[in-house]
């Protein structure tokens, strides 16, 4: 059985079932794709969610960047050993590379 396959297997099992994970007073609702500070909602992108989603049902954990590639975005073509599209920037963030220049614009 492959990793990724095993991965896709667990993330669907876990976002699927009904619950709600809670840390302080932050509350991930997975039924509703809600999260809420404080009892305020907190309006997140799709993406933003799916990070949320992916390390709280991991809580104490550390999770790997190729796992968080492949929980999040499906790892989407992309090798993280060697990325092509999501590059890690060390103690900054992540960026996208440039495209190359095609001869036009």
């Amino acid at each position: 059985m492959n990793d990724l396959g095993e991965l896709r297997r667990e993330n669907r099992a876990l976002r699927d079932r009904p619950g709600a994970f809670t840390l302080g007073e932050l509350r991930v609702r997975y039924d509703q794709r809600r999260v809420t500070v404080a009892g305020r909602e907190v309006e997140l992108t799709a993406t933003v969610y799916d990070l949320l989603r992916v390390l709280s049902q991991n809580a104490g954990r550390a999770l790997t960047h190729d796992r968080l590639l492949r929980g999040v975005w499906g790892k989407r073509g992309d090798d993280a050993d060697s990325p092509a599209y999501i590059r890690t920037e060390r103690n900054v963030g992540y960026r996208m590379p440039e495209p190359e220049s095609g001869g036009g614009p």
